[in-house]
């Protein structure tokens, strides 16, 4: 995956919860999110802040 650090991401949860799926932002077009970057095991990633 091919991200910037200290770079915003959108992520997630796949379908079968064993990986996320990663967009560059949230705009949409046509119904869908438009700035898909790919789905990724959970293994890829470090949950680095949970709370909203």
């Amino acid at each position: 995956m091919s991200t910037k650090k200290e770079e915003e991401y959108y992520g997630f949860e796949t379908v079968d919860a064993r990986g996320y799926n990663i967009f560059s932002d949230m705009k949409v077009d046509k119904d869908v999110l438009s700035n898909w970057i790919g789905s990724y095991p959970k293994a890829y990633f470090e949950l680095v802040d949970d709370k909203i």
